[in-house]
């Protein structure tokens, strides 16, 4: 028998005449044996709640712990730099699995692991109400993270299934309106929390929410076709070392750990992810989603979604530094101040959504990225005896860059993929998620280390400025890929 040659990933090229609004292949496969694109109503509404009270779920339990670090540290008699570790166990377990739960989506089925992924952060979360050590809170921190990636690695692909191709934007506007408001709006809610109940109901709230996203989603969600192919184990476990290595190596510097112990860690990183990627080259669907990468609206999308995330993470940390060291706001005004660019995210993700179904993501995440850049302009510039309105004003500009760019630039991501490679496109946006969020939160705790505490912000303010100049700058490439006009589809 002669084998077939293996004629590599498929040559990528621009979009031809008569394509989609964004250029962009469209759908071949039916989903659950229907040959609409998407699922009938009133199913396809209940399995968008699901989808969304999953992301809802992984995001706020992250923001919410955030506040409640200082009463652990107090209970259970630890520094708080061992609290902050919580934190990192998360972002760890998250991280170092989430592309292997999109590569076992498309082989297992996307519904299949998002429900297992929720059920897995629901036993860790009922885990944590129980412990009353540092050690055994922080295993089950990493228990949650790997269960969150379950349900973040293959969300975007199960909305991709879940709403018509006209509708997707809408769909993946919604969702990840949901999740950036969730990590925004997550410390207040935290501090209403702790204002009744001590830190373990943090963990707490999580498990009635898991029941719900699984109960409904086990008779809500799709299930298209799976990939017929083996899983590759080395690649999970060389991928699963690489990002914890890296990780690892970030919060040491953010924490001024020995040059030695970062330097060992960074270059265990870097050499575990060389080998990671010569193991990767020429499969055809590559755990470490490098064939897609080779699609140029697909990596100037990540790119573009790095530099967003970066940004937002200039904002959330550092800000509030500005307004209670630098301004002399109180906790409560602090939170206030706040709450402008969640609320103007939750009213533009949808329009924004719309508009991602019509014209091209290059335009609208530019001007996106260009006014979060004047946003955060505008709060360098900020008198030194603010009234409250002052800073209100100058946070919702940030929110409105936020809420234009982060829509049009998770829908390209995932329909910019082959529909059997959806679960690697789904990992690859959450990665990007989580990886900007982690390198934005290093760059401001290593401005805090370099700069004083009045100067600092400042200075994490200019980093968000300029990675959304970066990211401008990126989105603006996908222009010679992708129209920056469409009409109305149908």
């Amino acid at each position: 028998m002669t084998a077939t040659p293996d004629l590599g990933p498929p040559k990528v090229g621009p979009p031809k005449v008569g394509l989609p609004p964004d250029g962009l292949p469209q759908e071949g496969l039916p989903q659950d044996g229907l040959p609409q694109d998407g699922l009938p109503n009133p199913r396809r509404i209940w399995a968008l709640i699901s989808i969304s009270l999953g992301t809802i779920l992984v995001v706020l339990d992250n923001g919410m712990l955030n506040v409640a670090l200082p009463a652990i540290a107090r209970d259970l008699a630890i520094p708080p730099a061992q609290a902050i570790w919580l934190v990192s166990a998360y972002q760890l377990g998250l991280i170092a699995a989430l592309l292997t739960a999109a590569s076992l989506g498309e082989i297992l089925g996307y519904k299949r692991i998002f429900l297992t992924g929720a059920t897995i952060f629901g036993i860790g979360a009922a885990a944590s109400t129980f412990q009353t050590e540092i050690i055994p809170l922080a295993l089950c921190r990493v228990v949650q993270g790997i269960g969150a990636s379950g349900t973040l690695g293959v969300t975007n692909a199960l909305l991709r299934f879940t709403y018509p191709r006209a509708k997707l934007g809408v769909a993946v506007g919604l969702n990840s309106m949901l999740g950036t408001c969730a990590m925004i709006a997550g410390p207040s809610l935290s501090a209403v929390v702790l204002e009744i109940a001590p830190w373990p109901a943090i963990f707490a709230i999580n498990v009635p929410m898991a029941a719900i996203t699984i109960t409904m989603g086990i008779f809500a969600l799709p299930n298209p076709p799976r990939t017929a192919r083996s899983f590759d184990t080395l690649s999970a476990l060389l991928n699963a070392a690489t990002c914890a290595l890296g990780l690892l190596a970030l919060d040491s510097i953010a924490h001024k750990s020995p040059i030695p112990t970062i330097a060992l860690q960074a270059a265990a990183a870097i050499g575990l992810g060389y080998f990671l990627v010569r193991r990767q080259r020429g499969r055809t669907a590559p755990l470490l989603p490098v064939d897609l990468l080779r699609i140029p609206v697909l990596s100037l999308s990540v790119g573009t979604s790095l530099c967003y995330f970066i940004a937002a993470m200039s904002l959330l940390v550092g800000t509030p530094f500005l307004l209670v060291q630098g301004l002399h706001l109180s906790q409560m005004d602090t939170g206030i101040a706040m709450t402008p660019a969640a609320i103007a995210i939750a009213i533009l993700g949808p329009i924004a959504g719309r508009l991602a179904d019509r014209y091209s993501a290059a335009i609208l995440c530019s001007v996106g990225m260009a006014i979060t850049a004047l946003g955060l302009a505008t709060l360098i510039l900020i008198p030194d005896a603010p009234s409250l309105p002052n800073i209100l004003w100058r946070i919702g500009i940030c929110g409105i860059g936020f809420g234009i760019t982060i829509v049009p630039n998770h829908r390209t991501m995932v329909a910019s993929a082959p529909p059997d490679r959806s679960g690697g496109a789904s990992g690859l946006l959450a990665m990007s998620r989580v990886t900007g969020q982690s390198i934005g939160t290093v760059l401001v705790a290593i401005c805090f280390g370099l700069f004083s505490a009045t100067n600092a912000p400042t200075a994490s303010l200019l980093i968000g400025i300029a990675a959304s100049c970066l990211g401008i700058f990126l989105s603006l490439g996908r222009t010679s890929f992708m129209p920056t006009r469409a009409t109305k589809p149908r």
